[in-house]
């Protein structure tokens, strides 16, 4: 998670450099085809060649490289009228934004601690702001860092997107995906304006150096960083994850100052008060995330040309001995399945195909997760009461247990489970 951040702070400062240089949607477009070539090679080495087909229904891959052109876009332009120190500090506010558009796209409620972090944000754009508007030393706001931070729209928006529209794919698939259909989309805009004269050509640049700055940037931030978030969120969980990206304008401010652009005490004291409030949230956030006795399980596999594998080992990703095994499936559209807790019975779940919902409470914390991948299996202990909706067609869930079947040990009246849980705690 380090090299996440490192990398993708350095993306800001030579972004606002290369924009001196170079017109904005052909230096676009040439990022992306850096960063696709970059994601296609890892993705072959690590998936094999059959990873590189595009199973991906016309009308979304168009969609799905849309938005991410748009990003990059919005992004850049929004960097060439800031203050690079200020739009890295701004940008510690851009999981508000996110959490704004899932509401507004997704209808999720807000995370704890939001208006918090709202309120702590505003107070220190206020205060990066107060530099330039009381003419207190060298501009530091210079109005596109709005447009930076609104650009976590369009990212949380394509994020979205990119987990709702594919079936099962690698998270490293769906980034090469959608980053060869935005390479599509950039390459034919700047072609486009190239030819119209409204543009200039980025092969008029010869200077290797910026070459070899905007290539190295593009390969690291955008290709082997992204796949390092990955692994990261994998192994560490989103929540924790997250945390872990506060440290992006942190880097994004070090970078900036190795190419001249000093940081005042508006900006730094902005940018530390609008950490906070970010940080709050996470806190929040992480400290309710699921009950105590849920959790993820990462369930190790292959994959080749002939398909993938996953498999769990008793002792290693099973902790319990499993004494029964079942499957869901041919679920009927909008039914459920489930909607009880265990006296004594741990289980593990599966999807092996297909989606649904697993809506978790144990009795003090409530937490809804998604299952769509055979690679993740979720563990729900005893004492919590669980209910699995919104199948999706073809959807089959494996659900693995620790005890044979007892009526006894079954809690399927709500209000009996209650009383149960707090007594047993």
């Amino acid at each position: 998670m380090l090299f996440v951040g490192a990398s993708w702070g350095a993306n800001l400062p030579v972004t606002k450099v290369m924009l001196l240089h170079f017109d904005l949607i052909p230096m676009a477009a040439l990022r992306t085809v850096a960063a696709t070539v970059s994601l296609a090679l890892l993705l072959w080495a690590v998936e094999g060649t059959w990873a590189l087909r595009i199973h991906l229904r016309v009308g979304r891959f168009l969609g799905l490289g849309f938005i991410m052109a748009a990003f990059f876009l919005v992004y850049a332009l929004g960097l060439y009228w800031s203050n690079p120190i200020t739009a890295a500090t701004i940008q510690v506010a851009g999981p508000l934004v996110s959490a704004v558009t899932v509401r507004l796209s997704a209808g999720q409620r807000f995370d704890p601690g939001f208006g918090v972090a709202l309120a702590l944000s505003l107070l220190g754009g206020a205060i990066l702001a107060s530099s330039s508007l009381f003419g207190r030393g060298s501009i530091t706001f210079g109005g596109g860092e709005v447009i930076v931070l609104s650009s976590s729209a369009l990212w949380t928006l394509y994020s979205l997107k990119a987990q709702a529209w594919f079936d099962r794919a690698s998270q490293l698939h769906r980034a090469y995906v959608a980053s060869l259909s935005a390479m599509g989309w950039l390459i034919l805009a700047s072609v486009v304006l190239i030819g119209l004269g409204i543009v200039r050509s980025p092969f008029e640049v010869r200077d290797g150096w910026l070459w070899t700055q905007l290539i190295i940037v593009a390969v690291l931030a955008s290709g082997f960083g992204s796949y390092c978030w990955n692994i990261g969120a994998g192994r560490l969980g989103v929540a924790v994850a997250s945390l872990w990206v506060n440290l992006v304008p942190f880097f994004a401010v070090l970078w900036a100052i190795t190419y001249g652009f000093m940081p005042n005490a508006f900006q730094i004291a902005g940018g530390l008060v609008a950490l906070s409030g970010v940080v709050y949230m996470q806190w929040r956030k992480l400290a309710v995330t699921q009950p105590a006795c849920c959790r993820w399980i990462a369930v190790p596999g292959a994959a080749d040309q002939r398909g993938r594998v996953n498999f769990l080992e008793l002792g290693k990703s099973l902790e319990f001995q499993p004494k029964r095994l079942f499957w869901l499936h041919h679920v009927a559209a909008g039914q459920w399945r489930g909607r009880h807790g265990h006296r004594q019975s741990e289980l593990v779940l599966v999807a092996v195909n297909g989606s649904c919902r697993a809506h978790l409470d144990d009795g003090a914390i409530t937490e809804t997760v998604t299952l769509d991948d055979p690679a993740r299996a979720l563990y729900v202990g005893t004492w919590v009461w669980h209910e699995l909706t919104d199948f999706a067609p073809g959807t089959a869930v494996v659900v693995i247990a620790s005890t044979l079947y007892d009526e006894a040990e079954y809690l399927r009246d709500y209000e009996v489970f209650k009383r149960e849980v707090g007594a047993h705690r």
